[in-house]
């Protein structure tokens, strides 16, 4: 039975939006797109992809059918997402999800910018998009990957998923969906209040969804702090040929535990290097003026939640 999408998780990555898609998958209300990440709606990230690449090798999910078959369910379901993180950077998925349905509800993350970009920084390095293991040196390079692509890694999905710090934008990216949609359509979370409240900010959104908000999840910590056991073998093995063929033959179930298995023998867990202060003093300072507008958009302080008031 076909089951259309009416709510979007569209990021921050890095933010919460992994375990949030697999506690609201365990709702009996509710359902969540087979594929986590079909990046359907981001439609002008689609094209800087195959203009790096000079082909189609990401984004598998861009005709209509194909992206509606992610929703066929057994039964019809009151709230069907999906969760998308790209929609957050793209210029053109807020309109495009409007255009689709202006009834949407549109679930955003935030996350302090300084530990969001540092965190997405490592997991880029783990998934073989990054080839500058050390976070300065990627911040460093940010200038010249904008100015010649020859330095963005063949690996990336599109240069700018490596233009760490000007992918803070927060004012403009919510913005772009509190343009499109009415406010009570739009829902901003963050991820540290989620973290340390999982079942509070849970049953929120469960209201927010208007769905019943006495179911209780198996909420677990996911997407914690990876690197590989040994590099060589985690780059030949996150080959984005092979990945795809993968995907392409095997069913999603089978393709899922094999994947997860893979992941468990391929990385362990670790504790991310710190940042120095000096570092994190300097990107906070890049970042206080959106950090500002957004604490104006939400009526809170986030400069004081985030530790930027220094």
């Amino acid at each position: 039975m076909m089951n259309k999408p009416n709510f979007f998780v569209v990021g921050e990555p890095k933010s919460g939006t992994t375990a949030l898609h697999e506690f609201l998958n365990q709702h009996p209300q509710i359902t969540m797109s087979r594929v986590k990440e079909p990046y359907y709606f981001c439609t002008d990230l689609h094209a800087e992809s195959d203009q790096f690449h000079g082909k189609k090798i990401y984004f598998k999910y861009r005709e209509k059918n194909k992206y509606l078959s992610l929703f066929n369910q057994d039964k019809k379901y009151e709230v069907v997402g999906e969760s998308s993180t790209f929609y957050i950077w793209s210029k053109k998925a807020a309109e495009n999800i409007y255009n689709y349905d202006r009834q949407s509800k549109i679930l955003i993350f935030l996350r302090n910018p300084v530990h969001f970009i540092h965190s997405l920084h490592s997991h880029w390095v783990v998934e073989t998009y990054e080839n500058l293991c050390d976070f300065e040196d990627a911040l460093s390079a940010e200038a010249d990957r904008k100015k010649n692509w020859k330095k963005i890694p063949s690996r990336a999905y599109f240069p700018s998923m490596l233009y760490y710090t000007s992918l803070v934008d927060y004012a403009g990216q919510v913005g772009r969906f509190l343009k499109r949609f009415d406010h009570q359509q739009v829902k901003i979370v963050l991820f540290e209040t989620f973290q340390k409240n999982n079942e509070k900010i849970f049953k929120e959104i469960l209201n927010f969804l208007e769905v019943d908000t006495s179911f209780k999840p198996d909420f677990k910590r996911l997407n914690t702090s990876k690197k590989p056991r040994i590099k060589t073998l985690n780059y030949l093995a996150q080959n984005v040929y092979f990945l795809e063929t993968m995907k392409t033959i095997l069913p999603y179930g089978l393709h899922a535990q094999i994947k997860k298995v893979g992941q468990n023998m391929l990385w362990k867990k670790t504790h991310r290097k710190e940042i120095t202060t000096k570092v994190y003093d300097e990107l906070a300072k890049k970042f206080r003026k959106d950090v500002e507008a957004m604490s104006d958009v939400l009526h809170m302080d986030l400069k004081k939640e985030w530790k930027f008031d220094v």
